[in-house]
C-alpha cells in the first residue's frame, strides 16, 4: 500500500501522467478500504481478547454455560476461545462473543459449583420427610463434595408447590450427574412411597 501510494504521488508531479497518478491513488484508496473491511473482524477479536484478559472474566478450566449448554474452557486465545462441551463436542467461539453476549461462569472464583434441582409436588407433601430423604440421597452420593446442601420451597401455584434442592459438587460434570441422581431419587421415592404427593388437578363439584 505504501509503495502504491508513493508511486501515485510521484506520478502526480509530472503533468503528462498526472491523471494516471490520480487513478493509481484512487485504486489504492479502494484497496485500502477493502483491506480495512476484511481486517475489521480480526482486529475486533484481537481487541476483545485483550479486553477479556484484562477484565479477568475468563480463564482456562472455567466452567461456563453458553446458549443453554455447559462446558469447560480449554483454550483462551487472542482471537478465539475453545470450549469443551459436556458431550465432548468442541465449541470454538470468537473472543468477541464473550464481550458482546452474556454467558454464565460457574467457577469464576473457584471450581466448585452448585447443582440445582426443582420438583413440583402437591400441597400436602411433607417437606421434612422430603428433607430426610434428600439428606440420605446427598450424603450417600460420592459426587457431593461434603460442603453444602439445602431443600427449600421456592414457589407455589394453584396446582402445586415447587421445591428446590441445592447441592455442591467439585466441578460442572459432577454437579450435572448429581442433579440427575437427586432428581431421579426423589421422584422415585415420592412415586413409590407417597404417590399422593405427586401434582394433581383438583376440581370443585357444585350441584
Amino acid at each position: 500500500m505504501i509503495t502504491i501510494v508513493a508511486i501515485g504521488l510521484i506520478m502526480t508531479t509530472f503533468p503528462p501522467i498526472r491523471a494516471f497518478g490520480i487513478s493509481v491513488l484512487g485504486s489504492a484508496g479502494v484497496v485500502g478500504a477493502l483491506i480495512g473491511l476484511s481486517a475489521r473482524t480480526a482486529l475486533g477479536n484481537a481487541f476483545a481478547g485483550i479486553q477479556v484478559a484484562f477484565s479477568d472474566g475468563l480463564h482456562v478450566g472455567d466452567v461456563v454455560v453458553i446458549e443453554g449448554e455447559w462446558g469447560r474452557v480449554e483454550e483462551v486465545k487472542l482471537t478465539n476461545v475453545v470450549v469443551r462441551l459436556w458431550d465432548d463436542r468442541v465449541l470454538i467461539l470468537p473472543t468477541m462473543y464473550f464481550t458482546e453476549r452474556p454467558f454464565q461462569n460457574w467457577s469464576r472464583h473457584e471450581a466448585r459449583v452448585v447443582g440445582k434441582v426443582q420438583i413440583h409436588v402437591d400441597h400436602t407433601a411433607d417437606l421434612e420427610d422430603l428433607r430426610t430423604e434428600t439428606q440420605r440421597l446427598v450424603e450417600s452420593s460420592p459426587l457431593w463434595d461434603r460442603r453444602r446442601w439445602v431443600l427449600q420451597m421456592v414457589d407455589a401455584t394453584a396446582a402445586s408447590v415447587v421445591i428446590e434442592v441445592q447441592a455442591t459438587a467439585a466441578d460442572g460434570a459432577s454437579a450435572w450427574d448429581l442433579r440427575c441422581d437427586l432428581r431421579e431419587g426423589l421422584i422415585g421415592y415420592i412415586r413409590d412411597n407417597h404417590p399422593q404427593w405427586l401434582p394433581r388437578t383438583r376440581s370443585e363439584y357444585k350441584p
